[in-house]
């Protein structure tokens, strides 16, 4: 047996029998779409049923100025991952190989990659630092105050 739900609870409505035909120009049906959207509402017509009866439409919120951190991070991390790989390879060949002719070569080419590691990992601290920096200003008391 189920726990009684709220008298307020939508799912506490009996059978749905009557329905509401209502027209929308291409404009406003776009912008119910784009509403809906914005909720955590999976169907039209549970918003529009939310709007209408007064009831709380539970809105999703996602900070969009981390959008452009986020796609740099993707790539950064797919470029470390790659010269990983790379480097993971040369050290099991240099072990390998120790005492060999290659092993020269193969020492050298390790250098070069874990100095391109290096690389990769400042060019991350700094953009993290570029983000972070533009983050805590606009959420800084001065920047939401209005003052200079």
């Amino acid at each position: 047996m189920q726990p009684d739900k709220p008298k307020d609870d939508p799912r506490n409505d009996q059978n749905r029998s009557f329905r509401v035909t209502v027209r929308f120009t291409k404009d406003e049906i776009t912008r119910l779409q784009k509403s809906v959207s914005s909720t955590v509402s999976r169907e039209m017509a549970d918003y529009v049923r939310h709007v209408v009866m007064g009831r709380k439409v539970q809105v999703i919120y996602r900070d969009r100025s981390m959008d452009e951190f986020i796609k740099e991070l993707v790539a950064l991390r797919k470029e470390l991952n790659a010269l990983g790989n790379n480097f993971n390879q040369v050290t099991k060949k240099v072990n390998a190989t120790a005492g060999k002719k290659d092993f020269f070569f193969l020492v050298e080419h390790a250098a070069t990659l874990q100095q391109t590691l290096l690389e990769k990992v400042e060019t991350i601290k700094g953009t993290i630092e570029k983000f972070a920096i533009q983050w805590f200003a606009k959420s800084s008391p001065a920047a939401t105050s209005g003052e200079p």
